[in-house]
């Protein structure tokens, strides 16, 4: 299958790149900096430079793409509303255009569960209504709500998948495990009770490589292990098992000291149910539960094939 990949670069997206390639899908990359496409074309890797929140993307590019993976986003950390909205929004508006005027069989766009706001650590299913209270959480609500708009006006063949908190190597989550290991994170009390959806990068990456075949037209899955935990017991285990001092009650993340919308991004506390991902898309994850993708990460990063 030929696919466009967008966000290749990114902590999803380099272990991505790889699985597709290793399942034999002709990729070719979209990249906004000079830096990275020289590396990935460094790695063997058909690279299009283009910052697709300036700019419409040509069709050409397009045209003979089969599928269209849109990585491509705002981070928890991204606190500003208008960086927020030109990397969500018009970026998800300029590569619909693209895609509105050479037609793929499907296209995967990766979201995740911060649309959905502050459920006090109640379960959340697809069915309820989002209720985002960042700015990262709204924008990526907005470029959903685009998406299903295409798929309703011109019958878009589109996927969302909403990612849990995504572990391991490069993620905002792996940023905390860092600090841990210098010895330096202190959560606030809210952070630390709030009820976190995990899911591993393995995972992660896999769901995004099943979607392509099994997630249905028009639908939204959340992708999670299922599990649930507080942030104190996640990190606390990770302490455990990666011997270092535990997280404590009081202050703030030193790297992201007086930013309150990081902060109010790690504190919202939701569960998300997969029996959707379970039954519809016939996706179950090789990570059960932290411990077991834990154990993966400590013996080394990537993404085993998909089968």
């Amino acid at each position: 299958m030929k696919i466009l990949l967008t966000g290749a670069t990114g902590f999803i997206g380099r272990p991505l790149l790889r699985l597709l390639r290793e399942e034999g899908h002709e990729v070719t990359a979209v990249s906004h900096t000079a830096e990275k496409a020289k590396r990935l074309r460094i790695e063997g890797v058909d690279v299009v430079r283009f910052d697709l929140t300036h700019h419409r993307l040509s069709t050409d590019v397009v045209k003979h793409c089969e599928a269209v993976i849109h990585l491509a986003g705002s981070s928890p950390e991204s606190g500003d509303s208008d960086h927020c909205s030109r990397l969500d929004l018009i970026g998800t508006e300029h590569l619909l255009e693209a895609v509105s005027r050479a037609p793929v069989s499907r296209f995967i766009h990766i979201s995740c569960t911060a649309v959905m706001g502050d459920h006090g650590g109640e379960w959340v299913t697809e069915a309820m209504p989002p209720a985002p209270q960042t700015p990262h959480g709204q924008a990526k609500l907005q470029a959903e709500e685009l998406i299903l708009n295409a798929h309703q006006i011109w019958r878009l063949p589109a996927v969302i998948l909403r990612m849990a908190h995504v572990y391991g190597p490069g993620s905002l989550f792996g940023q905390i495990v860092e600090q841990m290991q210098e010895g330096r994170v202190a959560l606030p009390r809210r952070v630390l009770q709030a009820q976190w959806g995990l899911i591993s990068l393995h995972d992660a990456v896999r769901a995004i490589h099943h979607a392509l075949t099994h997630g249905r037209t028009g639908e939204i899955y959340f992708v999670a292990d299922g599990k649930s935990q507080t942030v104190k017991e996640t990190l606390t285990h990770v302490a455990k098992a990666l011997d270092l001092p535990h997280p404590t009650q009081a202050g703030l993340i030193h790297r992201w000291r007086g930013d309150r919308g990081v902060l109010h991004a790690l504190s919202a506390s939701a569960r998300p149910r997969i029996d959707k991902m379970k039954t519809e898309m016939h996706f179950r994850p090789e990570h059960r539960s932290l411990e077991e993708g834990l154990l993966a990460v400590m013996k080394g990063p990537g993404a085993a094939k998909s089968h």
